[in-house]
């Protein structure tokens, strides 16, 4: 297994899996989750606003696939406070 750390913009990162950190509360329209929702067309904003998206800590939600992004998987893992 190769892993890689990258700075670079979420949506424009090439991987098989991008794994982004999402802390209880934190803002999607603010940061680099905002350009990231943005190229997920609102995506992160829906799952929150449906209530399957909260950042809680070991919380896991997996996009397959996920259009508007270089990465074939997308990986949001809970945080917590």
């Amino acid at each position: 297994m190769k892993t890689d750390i990258l700075a670079a913009s979420l949506n424009a990162t090439p991987a098989d899996v991008l794994i982004v950190p999402l802390y209880r509360n934190e803002a999607i329209a603010d940061g680099p989750l905002a350009e990231l929702d943005a190229a997920l067309g609102g995506g992160l904003r829906e799952l929150v606003d449906a209530g399957d998206l909260h950042g809680r800590r070991d919380e896991v939600t997996y996009l397959h696939a996920p259009a508007g992004i270089a990465a074939k998987r997308l990986v949001l893992v809970g945080m917590g406070e």
